[in-house]
């Protein structure tokens, strides 16, 4: 943007000053030197509307990228989340399959203990199933 042209988002007093004068006196505000400018109450409520308004939508336009920003950071959390969820999950299936597995391996070693099938596997079985339940 050129220097001499107006920008009506600018936040800078010096900006709108210049502009200022140059709309009252008709000429580019490097060239005003003491200008003779009138001025009416509806000349300033409409110039400081025009700044207090630049400023406001500064600060949605500030205050809209922070929350734009906050939403993708949301989002990258909540999908962060969901996988860790999803692992947790199979990991809870795997050790319910092995809790289920290690249940029904105590069961045949007790089936197997109460049986008279013979006795080397009788023995057998009664410390398999002593160590099993230690470790549990």
């Amino acid at each position: 943007m050129n220097e001499k042209e107006f920008n009506p988002q600018s936040m800078d007093a010096k900006v709108w000053a210049k502009e200022f004068m140059r709309c009252k006196s008709g000429v580019p505000p490097q060239d005003v030197k003491k200008p003779c400018v009138f001025v009416d109450e509806e000349d300033m409520l409409g110039w400081f509307a025009n700044a207090i308004m630049a400023g406001y939508d500064e600060a949605t336009r500030k205050a809209l990228q922070q929350h734009e920003s906050l939403e993708k950071e949301n989002k990258q959390l909540r999908a962060c989340h969901e996988a860790e969820l999803g692992v947790c999950q199979e990991h809870c299936e795997v050790i319910s399959g092995m809790e289920k597995q290690h249940e029904r391996l105590v069961e045949c070693l007790e089936d197997i203990v109460t049986d008279d099938l013979c006795q080397r596997h009788t023995e057998m079985a009664q410390q398999l199933l002593a160590e099993i339940k230690e470790e549990k």
